[in-house]
């Protein structure tokens, strides 16, 4: 899988470090591929940065009841998942630097699923991202 985040500073006076990213998917609160990680990026004033990891490959061990929920989600077309992203943020104004805080963000979507098919998926409505600094 791989998703494109955006992350849009309107601050015209604070820059931004982001360090020790990592991002995986998770299906009802499980994760269901391994953590991937990110090169750190800095954010400029008044930016947008974007970042598109690719996630997969390994094999993630999950619970009967997710692996179940997963496979009737992918039958009836409709699969509800959760991009995770970790890491730490500094804040620079001027000469000042913040220290590190935690980041963890969070984007619901729905996407179309269909058992057996390889491509683009479409998302079903815009993700809703909640982000805890």
């Amino acid at each position: 899988m791989q998703f494109t985040v955006a992350s849009r500073n309107p601050s015209h006076r604070a820059s931004i470090y982001y360090d020790h990213l990592s991002a995986y998917v998770s299906y009802r609160g499980q994760p269901i591929t391994p953590p991937v990680p990110l090169q750190p990026i800095f954010q400029d004033t008044e930016s947008t940065v974007a970042v598109s990891p690719v996630l997969g490959g390994e094999n993630v061990p999950v619970s009967p009841e997710v692996a179940l929920g997963l496979a009737s989600d992918q039958e009836f077309g409709v699969v509800g998942l959760r991009l995770v992203l970790l890491g730490r943020v500094r804040y620079k104004t001027g000469p000042f630097r913040s220290g590190w805080t935690g980041l963890y963000v969070r984007c619901d979507m729905m996407l179309g699923i269909k058992k057996g098919t390889s491509g683009q998926v479409p998302m079903l409505g815009a993700p809703n991202c909640d982000v805890d600094i």
